[in-house]
């Protein structure tokens, strides 16, 4: 859990050195890098490119900016609505990492994995 701050650049390390581990077991739940201003649609999209060259598949995304981005993946408006879903189905056995920024409040998803 790294939900305290996020830019692009943790936010791209921090996934690169996550799935070394065994990206057949994890999941990503990435929740917005706030306060990026006019880049951050693009940093977003460049976040969600780098993880579809690693055809990782198990991926939450959480934020109306990410909401803005093309992708194909899971994504929720606020904590409540993934909060909401993660209760219905359950992720078990997996490694998972979750990183946002503080405005997010990734943390709330800690309850319910």
């Amino acid at each position: 859990l790294d939900a305290y701050n996020a830019n692009p650049t943790s936010m791209s390390l921090s996934i690169d050195s996550f799935l070394e581990t065994n990206n057949k077991t994890c999941w990503l739940i990435l929740g917005d890098m706030l306060e990026l201003g006019k880049v951050s649609k693009n940093e977003h999209q460049n976040i969600i490119n780098q993880i579809n060259k690693k055809n990782i598949n198990n991926v939450i995304i959480i934020g109306s900016e990410f909401g803005k981005c093309k992708h194909n993946f899971k994504h929720f408006n606020n904590i409540n609505q993934a909060s909401d879903w993660l209760v219905k189905n359950p992720i078990k056995s997996k490694n998972i990492l979750l990183k946002g920024s503080r405005g997010i409040k990734l943390e709330k998803l800690e309850k319910v994995l």
